[in-house]
């Protein structure tokens, strides 16, 4: 399945530096990159002719199912689903102010997909099961992380990119259920009260969260880890500490060069050496 992607990157160059980076990203071409994998995503900060950005690398496998006698129509429909899911991810949560560098450069964000169907791949990070169901009906969506040597598994409906209405103090939010879900695939705690009976159940038949909520958040309606779809700055905080943590490692950041314009940038990013130990030897120790 071909990945959704942003055009942002689309004026890059060859790759410069011997940091590896995965054939799905090739085509973007960072002049520089440096970067880790991880269980949730894998993660790189690149230089480009554009600017600085981090990339959140997700691989993820597609697995498409029914409830009764529903069904998917065809393959495309499915493929229709998960292309239209990255898109709409991507739209939510890519930003082009993440953080700055030691420099006072702006860094964006930017997540990207590697997507199959039916079998997850050695190294996926996510299985993501979509469930075909009447069109109006909602389910409660789930998203479990890995554990022990299984992949974190992500369960979805085929309404999940249509808002749901969702009443908070006499005000109205509306929230895809796969946007907030989402949050969740990138570590990100529910911030609402949950509703309890008195047999600790949510009136969807749940238990009821019994992780402490942080009290600042539990009236944020608007959040996408409440009952809305906002992103705040907290909800990107580990992908912001990150960046900040391998930026001072880039080439430009390192020097005292000023970066003037493309020309001048892809000069000298060009003059760098191929094989640069100390920075191969940094990327090693990166968590």
């Amino acid at each position: 399945m071909p990945t959704v992607t942003s055009q942002i990157l689309a004026d890059q160059i060859k790759a410069i530096s011997k940091t590896a980076i995965p054939p799905s990203l090739v085509p973007y071409a960072p002049m520089w990159a440096i970067g880790v994998a991880g269980g949730l995503y894998d993660i790189y900060f690149v230089e480009t002719l554009g600017g600085p950005r981090t990339i959140a690398l997700m691989k993820l496998c597609f697995r498409f199912s029914s409830e009764g006698k529903e069904g998917w129509s065809d393959k495309q429909e499915a493929i229709a689903f998960a292309m239209r899911w990255q898109a709409e991810i991507q739209k939510k949560y890519n930003t082009k102010s993440l953080t700055t560098t030691p420099s006072g450069r702006i860094v964006g964000l930017e997540f990207h997909f590697r997507s199959s169907l039916s079998n997850p791949a050695p190294g996926d990070h996510w299985l993501i099961d979509v469930v075909k169901v009447p069109k109006g009906r909602f389910y409660t969506s789930n998203v479990e992380h890995a554990h022990d040597n299984t992949i974190g598994r992500t369960t979805l409906y085929s309404n999940d990119l249509s808002p749901v209405t969702r009443q908070k103090e006499g005000h109205s939010y509306k929230q895809r259920p796969a946007i907030h879900e989402f949050a969740h695939m990138i570590a990100l705690r529910d911030e609402y009260a949950d509703e309890c009976d008195a047999n600790g159940l949510r009136p969807d038949g749940f238990k009821c969260n019994a992780v402490p909520r942080d009290p600042r958040y539990i009236r944020d309606y608007p959040s996408v880890a409440n009952s809305g779809e906002q992103i705040r700055p907290r909800h990107l905080e580990a992908i912001k500490n990150w960046t900040n943590a391998v930026t001072p490692l880039s080439p430009i950041e390192n020097s005292s060069f000023a970066v003037k314009g493309t020309t001048e940038v892809l000069a000298f990013l060009k003059a760098m050496p191929q094989n640069n130990a100390p920075m191969q030897a940094a990327q090693a120790k990166l968590p």
